[in-house]
């Protein structure tokens, strides 16, 4: 066919003239389409997220104000009544954490955060009404942009860990718990026996017990243990993992391999 020749089945040009100009009218109408969504996007987001055509979105958008208590509540099991209070912006709330379960030993507090410094206070009673801890201090909260640096421009977090002498000091929010030692906290199921343990990093395998199961001969936990959890802490060393916990109990734990039968919970 010769050059400007005109194609019998759509009429346009072959050199194509016509198909250039469709194409750009398509390529304007979509830029419209667009700009309108965008224009709607800003109406219910900040304008500050669209800067420089970054879009942002509301994963990860929330506050925190938390306090860990693991290093000061004691680990033999019971619960533990914990007031939180944050007198600067009128906060008082009261947390049952109990010991004996695997979940965060963490009090939170539902409040409108900012860059100015908060005074916390942290009061723990034990099963018997005595307190267990009392801890205090001012920390400032700080911006938090899971999303990137120019999104959540007011997404302030606060997160501490308890001491043992009674300071609350600032924890990482993405960080692990760990004591003085370095050892990482952890939460070891035995309900089932004293027998497997959960790779506390999360990047490996399940562990299990170097000296095969042990639990109290019809397939419990052993006299002395907590249920259905025993908190302590864990150390690698090596390619082995350390448990440890404040009632004296140590034991060591090996990688798991093919032959062991993996059953941390029971059906």
């Amino acid at each position: 066919m010769e050059v400007g020749a005109v194609r019998p089945e759509d009429g346009t040009h072959h050199d194509g003239t016509e198909e250039r100009t469709v194409r750009r009218t398509a390529t304007a109408a979509a830029t419209a389409a667009c700009a309108l969504a965008l224009a709607g996007c800003s109406a219910v987001r900040d304008l500050d997220d669209h800067l420089g055509g970054h879009s942002c979105t509301d994963v990860g958008v929330f506050e925190v104000m938390s306090v860990d208590l693991t290093r000061v509540l004691p680990f033999e099991g019971g619960d533990y009544d914990v007031v939180l209070a944050l007198p600067d912006v009128g906060l008082t709330t009261t947390t049952t954490l109990t010991t004996n379960s695997d979940g965060p030993l963490e009090v939170h507090g539902d409040v409108d955060l900012d860059d100015e410094p908060v005074a916390v206070a942290v009061e723990a009673r034990g099963p018997d009404g005595a307190v267990v801890y009392r801890g205090s201090g001012t920390h400032t909260p700080v911006l938090v942009q899971p999303n990137g640096p120019r999104c959540d421009p007011d997404n302030h977090w606060l997160t501490l860990q308890a001491t043992d002498g009674g300071e609350l000091v600032p924890l990482d929010p993405y960080g692990r718990v760990t004591d003085d030692r370095g050892r990482l906290a952890i939460s070891l199921y035995t309900e089932c026996g004293v027998q497997w343990l959960d790779d506390p990093t999360g990047t490996f395998g399940p562990w299990v017990r170097e000296a095969g199961a042990l639990d109290d001969g019809a397939g419990g936990p052993p006299p002395g243990w907590g249920a259905p959890y025993q908190r302590g802490w864990a150390a690698f060393t090596g390619d082995r993992v350390v448990f440890e916990d404040e009632l004296g109990h140590r034991e060591v734990f090996r990688p798991s391999t093919g032959a062991d039968r993996y059953e941390p919970y029971p059906m």
